[in-house]
């Protein structure tokens, strides 16, 4: 089971496309369309910025080298951030991730997708935060002279007095789970486990006021702590966590979670047969996974009940799952 259902590394025109949106006017025209239409954002983007010196990036963490599907820019930690949810912290990750020219010391993608899928599928759910520094490139550092376009790619002005990059902090916190997660009614546990605390700077954490919308108010949880709270309504709910850190600041962060029914026991009696199903190995690797990688899926028959046991197909209805980010259509 993959928990990480990211976007792959966007590639061909729309990439490129919002490549020249974001830098057209800054830097000039960088390559060709026709140049880039079979390779991914990170490859084409390792191309631009080759030349410059990366040392010269204060944080290693240069966020213009991914496709920003996280917006890590609207997550701040202060009042008025942005919403976040499981799917969403996992993307954030993969981007930061793959932002960093040395991952020495990070946990990568996969091992924290193991560390996630040892929870599964429990209803305990731990809190994960993000706390990155990172920058970006400052879209004025052709005008002011701090870099130039030679042959398509960017280059560093010698002598510069003044960085080409922005400074930038971003805060996410998330319940986490399988990815495209929707729990059900019932009794959760909330864990604030530091295995699942992220971050490239100092983060100590006293405790995490956390309301989680179901309508008992704020509760303080202490670090490695948990708490039991029973959801009796199903709909979105909207978890609001203030981060007191020793000393007594304050970092907000908002995340949204779902809450459906029950699902319904089904047993063989009332006559079903479930096939799991192994794709062809393929390359993933330009969309950010394996070399060699395979699909898997699980496919289910339902019988009438008058043919429970021989279970005989005759008149069968297929009915095939297509694009389900939300992963609302159930087989139930």
């Amino acid at each position: 089971m993959n928990l990480f259902k990211r976007l792959p590394n966007v590639s061909v025109l729309i990439a490129v496309f919002y490549f020249f949106c974001s830098y057209s006017y800054t830097y000039g025209q960088i390559s060709p369309f026709s140049d880039v239409s079979e390779s991914t954002y990170l490859q084409e983007t390792a191309n631009i910025l080759l030349p410059i010196d990366k040392s010269k990036v204060p944080t290693g963490i240069l966020y213009d080298r991914v496709f920003n599907l996280a917006g890590l820019e609207r997550f701040t930690g202060v009042l008025g951030s942005d919403t976040s949810d499981i799917d969403h912290f996992h993307q954030a990750y993969y981007e930061l991730y793959s932002s960093a020219y040395n991952t020495s010391g990070w946990k990568t993608p996969e091992q924290l997708d193991a560390d996630l899928l040892s929870l599964y599928p429990s209803t305990t759910h731990p809190i994960g935060i993000l706390y990155y520094n990172y920058n970006s490139i400052d879209t004025n550092s052709v005008i002011n002279n701090l870099f130039y376009i030679q042959n398509g790619q960017l280059y560093d002005v010698a002598n510069r007095t003044v960085s080409p990059y922005n400074s930038n902090i971003t805060l996410i916190a998330s319940p986490l789970g399988e990815a495209e997660a929707e729990w059900e009614i019932g009794i959760h546990t909330f864990t604030l486990d530091s295995r699942f605390f992220l971050t490239n700077q100092s983060l100590n954490i006293n405790n995490v006021s956390i309301d989680f919308d179901d309508g008992a108010g704020y509760r303080s949880l202490a670090l490695n702590s948990s708490v039991q709270i029973n959801y009796a309504t199903t709909g979105s709910k909207i978890i609001k966590m203030n981060i007191n850190l020793v000393g007594g600041s304050v970092l907000k962060a908002i995340a949204g979670i779902n809450i459906r029914t029950g699902r319904p026991n089904i047993t063989p009696c009332n006559g079903y047969d479930k096939i799991n199903i192994t794709g062809l190995p393929f390359n993933a690797s330009q969309y950010g996974g394996a070399a060699t990688t395979q699909a898997t899926g699980t496919a289910y028959i339902y019988y009438a009940a008058a043919n429970c046991t021989p279970k005989r197909i005759t008149k069968p209805i297929i009915f095939l799952d297509g694009f389900d980010p939300k992963k609302k259509k159930e087989r139930e």
